[in-house]
């Protein structure tokens, strides 16, 4: 006779043992209610990574998404007792020791991801068509697809080099109305992201460490931002997943 030997009674607990045998087979165990302790450390992680781009909304958001199944409220009211917030929108430059740094950016309106962007000590016609080519590149839409591309009165959209570049790629130009400022609402509330998520306050000793600062916020952005009009997707998951619904369709 084999002797198994006697189970320590604190083994095992009585809520324990009841549910493992009401839990259906093969079921996962039923989560404990996260203490406000766990989920702190998770919404201070959340603000870490992110350096303190996102409010309570995304931060819920990216919570959710981790499998943290907590309510908006709570993460809400917990950030508001320990002081924990988005970085404000306030007046403020950035600077380098050697000069200015300009940025001109290419979006795609349907997804919001920056599809080209260059980064010069000048702003001239140049870094419009470089910013356009890279777009082009990178995106590869082909012509006569229709492509509107849309600015500002700058001089630089206006000369005709940036111009002969729209024709090459058979790219319709668009320009804002006179004095209103909405037409490029969503260059302006992406250049405000950059500005307040990651180069406040900061003073760079070389442009080469402000463009790295930039592009590194640009590919972030684009991969992992949350974006409220999306769905609080990224506009890359965004387009993957409208990707994978337009194959399911076809598949249907």
């Amino acid at each position: 006779m084999a002797d198994f030997g006697a189970v320590p009674r604190a083994a095992v607990s009585v809520a324990g043992y009841h549910e493992h045998f009401v839990r259906p087979a093969g079921a996962a165990p039923r989560r404990r209610h996260l203490s406000d302790a766990a989920l702190l450390v998770h919404i201070r992680a959340v603000h870490a990574e992110t350096r303190g781009a996102y409010g309570w909304p995304r931060i819920w958001k990216a919570l959710l998404a981790r499998g943290v199944r907590v309510g908006k409220g709570r993460v809400q009211k917990l950030m508001q007792q320990h002081g924990i917030r988005a970085k404000g929108r306030r007046r403020f430059k950035v600077t380098t020791d050697e000069g200015w740094l300009f940025l001109a950016v290419v979006i795609d309106l349907f997804s919001r991801q920056v599809a080209g962007w260059s980064l010069r000590s000048d702003m001239t016609r140049g870094i419009v068509i470089d910013a356009l080519r890279t777009a082009w590149f990178k995106r590869h839409p082909g012509k006569h697809t229709g492509l509107i591309f849309h600015s500002d009165r700058g001089s630089q959209y206006a000369s005709c080099d940036f111009r002969t570049a729209l024709g090459e790629y058979g790219i319709t130009a668009s320009t804002s109305r006179k004095g209103n400022c909405w037409d490029n609402a969503c260059s302006e509330t992406l250049f405000g992201s950059l500005k307040v998520e990651r180069l406040h306050g900061q003073r760079f000793q070389s442009r080469r460490q402000a463009k790295d600062e930039a592009i590194a916020w640009l590919l972030w952005y684009n991969r992992d931002r949350l974006h409220s009009t999306l769905g609080y997707f990224s506009p890359m998951q965004f387009e993957e997943n409208w990707l994978a619904d337009q194959y399911g369709q076809a598949s249907a």
